[in-house]
């Protein structure tokens, strides 16, 4: 099936998860004219970003949202919050034949039994899916045969062995002169 997009500055793109990954993604699609929301667990101010913030806006976040890209960090508040539900409120106006949904970030993130019912029944138009709830997706999984999901092995974010050594080599010399370590995790956080 080929999926047709709309023009750039037609749709409207939200962003759950405003860290690293995020901030890239707004960086990229901004030159192509987007126009961008973000969610996130905290605001966070953006140039050209409409924010929500916590659980409290994220209905509003949602009901503007026409493609809806997930970034978020796995965390006992994120677990399953692409589903059914979710996909409902997103915006019905916007693309002719609803809206999308594209997951890159953790598989425990998405309901795909929700994602298999909202797919068939044009809650959503299409997804675009690189994780899921178990890895590899296996053979049996309805979402292989659906012609408006697009599976992708888990490859977002690949690396080479190349860039690996490079960027971990990076950060034990920074490490060793005296800088601070980059990613680190907060526990009390998840992330």
């Amino acid at each position: 099936v080929q999926l047709y997009p709309p023009r750039a500055w037609d749709a409207t793109v939200g962003i759950m998860g405003m860290g690293v990954l995020g901030e890239d993604a707004v960086k990229h699609l901004r030159v192509f004219g987007y126009k961008l929301r973000s969610w996130s667990r905290t605001p966070r101010p953006i140039e050209g970003v409409t924010g929500f913030a916590g659980p409290d806006e994220f209905n509003a976040f949602l009901s503007g949202t026409d493609i809806l890209v997930n970034l978020q960090p796995l965390t006992p508040e994120t677990h399953g919050i692409l589903n059914y539900e979710t996909f409902r409120k997103l915006n019905r106006s916007g693309l002719t034949d609803g809206p999308v949904v594209i997951n890159a970030a953790r598989g425990g993130h998405q309901r795909e039994a929700d994602l298999v019912r909202a797919l068939t029944d044009g809650t959503l138009r299409a997804a675009s899916l690189d994780v899921f709830e178990v890895e590899p997706l296996p053979k049996h999984s309805p979402l292989w045969e659906l012609p408006n999901c697009f599976i992708t092995p888990h490859i977002a974010a690949a690396s080479s062995e190349r860039t690996g050594v490079a960027y971990f080599s990076k950060v034990i010399r920074d490490h060793e002169a005296g800088l601070p370590l980059p990613n680190v995790v907060d526990r009390q956080r998840g992330y």
